[in-house]
């Protein structure tokens, strides 16, 4: 059987197995820079998990960027922890960082994710006041680099982001039951 062939059978018996995408209610957002106001400003932000097989193991964090177009950030739930333990360091390293007026760059951390990618967690000053949670996704080394394409919160959305994360590991993210709406 040609390797294409064999390709687009897999493809449709695992998309079989797949169950719908459940959106998040949540409040959510990511930032993104914009020009003209020189700031980090909120963008509309999506979040879903999907379903493979009968556990949930991808959230989705899907953003707007100012060139219309959607960026994504999957988490795998198979590293929670690792995400948390991130975001826990990134909130430390924020009270350290105003208490003291500093403007820091540096990596908080790498964590794994799903299908051979990583991310990368890094704490970013805008200012003396603000100071940002930064996720990007990387792949065999790399970190993308342009900064349209990383996850970007403040303080507050990181701690829904953190929120959601635990939720989402303690099974309280459930799909709507079908049976209800007939």
């Amino acid at each position: 059987m040609p390797i294409k062939a064999f390709c687009w059978i897999l493809l449709l018996l695992s998309g079989c197995a797949l169950s719908p995408d459940i959106r998040v209610d949540t409040n959510l957002k990511a930032s993104v820079y914009n020009e003209i106001s020189s700031r980090y400003l909120p963008r509309p932000t999506f979040v879903k998990v999907r379903a493979v097989g009968e556990e949930y193991e991808d959230m989705a964090v899907t953003f707007e960027t100012y060139a219309d177009k959607d960026k994504l950030t999957t988490f795998a739930k198979s590293h929670v922890d690792e995400y948390l333990a991130l975001i826990d360091k990134y909130l430390k390293w924020f009270d350290l960082a105003v208490s003291r007026k500093d403007q820091i760059y540096k990596v908080l951390g790498d964590a794994d994710g799903n299908g051979g990618l990583f991310y990368r967690f890094s704490f970013y000053s805008g200012n003396a006041r603000e100071h940002f949670l930064v996720i990007e996704t990387c792949s065999l080394g790399v970190c993308m680099e342009e900064v349209e394409d990383k996850l970007i919160l403040n303080r507050k959305n990181a701690l829904t982001l953190r929120r959601l994360l635990v939720s989402w590991k303690k099974g309280d993210i459930k799909a709507p039951v079908d049976a209800v709406y007939q």
